[in-house]
């Protein structure tokens, strides 16, 4: 097809130089006549039909071209196609080859490990027997070692609780002894205000007599004025008017008077009251300050701590940051020297010595608020937990380890009881609280922890009736976590005389016996 259309577009080409290259000299020699016009004209046509087919043929040869190279590429795509088809098939073929070799081996692999298998089966059921054996003679010695442990252990217990009913007598004594003495005191204060009441009616009832007599002296006297100067009653009734008068500025003005001197006494009493308070807070602060100052020269010669502290230490580091009985005392002796408050409220005492004033908010680690009522009277207690051994439970010997605690009990401006301990250590608290007169009282709670510093959280506690001796909160230290609150703990684990609360990512396990 191609050499076809090459020999064609040459004899085209041939044809056209021989007829245009006679007519191009005849065109020169001679003026053109009208056959020559119209052979020019022939000429001229056939020039654009060779034009036209030269156009055609070429437009053929790139069509044929074009198809050319069209079924060039499908014959290298049909071969690449079978390239491929038979690359898959080889591909497909050594897959099957290498399975059934995979499968041979994992054949072998299996029976060898199973002859293996048999063998560690029969080894292993040789050690177990020989284990076996050995555990057999070691829980018997174990059992031997356990029921000697107990025996050692009912001993202890029995001496502990001997030694605790002692404790306990000797505390239900002093409760006995100071419960007479408080009702010695309420006794004499309700006998005095009894007689100051009584002295006060009297006071009034004479009062009283005094005034009717002179109203009952002044109506004879006017009578008899009336008899005696009945002409001149005009004058008489103008001198009453113009004395009513003066009677009454004079009251007005001794009414003036006795509020100018109340306020003044008034403002005599407050300021005493603000002078008092500022005596008490610098007593106070100065307290806090002598603590503080031994509990650092306590510090600083202590010997090191070894990894398990002992009693003695333990009560060291307790008599740093509270007062020990010496400093109760001395407590006892300052809130003694403090004048009593013009309240008509007593102050309350417990087993432990406090203080009940009003004063300015005073800061602590650790803070009970009892809202509206001051029926109450509150007990803390101490037992040492300290961070390395938390990781396991208090054993009961330990958790009987229990210190009393010196707390400040203080009645807001806004009828509410706050009960502070200053400073805390590693450890349990347990606050109690007890009615003083009714026999229960039902009110709110809440804590507050590290007042006044970065560290201030409240937990609210809710409502509670205090029927008798009950336990408000046990709290665990610094970390402020309640024994109640089952959000801090991921799990608890109870039997008959015990119950293990525990947070499995910190490691806490807090026991509490029955």
């Amino acid at each position: 097809m191609v050499a076809a259309s090459k020999a064609l577009r040459k004899k085209l080409k041939a044809a056209s130089l021989s007829v245009t290259e006679p007519a191009h000299k005849e065109t020169i020699d001679a003026q053109p006549s009208a056959d020559e016009l119209a052979e020019a004209k022939r000429l001229l046509q056939e020039k654009a039909e060779r034009e036209r087919l030269a156009a055609e043929m070429a437009r053929m040869q790139r069509l044929a071209a074009a198809k050319a190279a069209r079924e060039q590429a499908e014959l290298q795509r049909l071969a690449q196609e079978k390239a491929e088809r038979e690359v898959a098939t080889a591909l497909k073929l050594e897959r099957e080859r290498q399975a059934r070799e995979l499968a041979e081996q994992q054949r072998i692999a299996a029976e060898i490990a199973e002859r293996e298998r048999l063998t560690a089966e029969k080894a292993a059921a040789e050690k177990a027997e020989a284990e076996r054996l050995t555990a057999e003679r070691a829980e018997a010695e174990r059992l031997a070692a356990e029921k000697a442990t107990r025996e050692k252990a009912e001993r202890e217990r029995l001496e502990r609780e001997k030694a605790a009913r002692e404790r306990l007598a000797a505390a239900l004594a002093e409760e006995r002894r100071l419960a007479r003495q408080r009702a010695e005191l309420e006794r004499l204060a309700t006998l005095r205000a009894e007689q100051e009441r009584i002295a006060a009616a009297r006071a009034a009832a004479a009062r009283e007599e005094r005034q009717a007599a002179e109203r009952a002296a002044a109506e004879r006297a006017e009578r008899a004025r009336q008899v005696q100067e009945g002409a001149e009653r005009e004058r008489i009734a103008a001198l009453k008017a113009e004395q009513a008068r003066i009677a009454a500025a004079r009251a007005a003005a001794a009414r003036e008077e006795r509020l100018a001197v109340e306020r003044a006494a008034a403002e005599r009493a407050e300021k005493a009251r603000l002078a008092q308070i500022k005596t008490e807070r610098e007593r106070v602060a100065a307290l806090r300050a002598e603590q503080e100052r031994i509990a650092r020269s306590k510090a600083s010669v202590a010997p090191a701590p070894s990894s398990m502290p002992s009693e003695s230490q333990i009560q060291t580091a307790k008599s740093a940051a509270l007062p020990g009985e010496k400093g109760n005392q001395l407590a006892q002796k300052r809130s003694q020297s403090i004048p009593a408050p013009s309240s008509s409220k007593k102050v309350k005492a417990d087993v432990s010595p406090e203080v009940s004033l009003m004063l300015a908010t005073v800061y602590g680690d650790l803070k009970l608020v009892v809202a509206g009522t001051d029926q109450l009277k509150y007990r803390a207690l101490y037992k040492a937990f300290p961070k390395h051994r938390r990781d396991r439970p208090m054993t009961k010997s330990e958790s009987t380890r229990e210190q009393k605690v010196v707390s400040l009990v203080l009645r807001t401006v806004d009828n509410s009881t706050e009960v502070i301990i200053k400073s805390t250590l590693e450890g349990i608290y347990v606050l109690f609280a007890e009615p003083d007169e009714r026999e229960s009282v039902t009110t709110s709670f809440s804590l507050k922890l590290y007042e006044a510093t970065n560290r201030a959280k409240t937990k609210t506690l809710g409502r509670k009736t205090i029927a008798g001796k009950t336990i408000v909160a046990k709290i665990l230290m610094p970390e402020g976590i309640l024994w109640d609150d089952d959000e801090a703990f991921t799990g608890s684990i109870e039997d008959s005389d015990s119950v293990t609360k525990f947070n499995a990512q910190t490691g806490l396990m807090w026991k509490e016996y029955r």
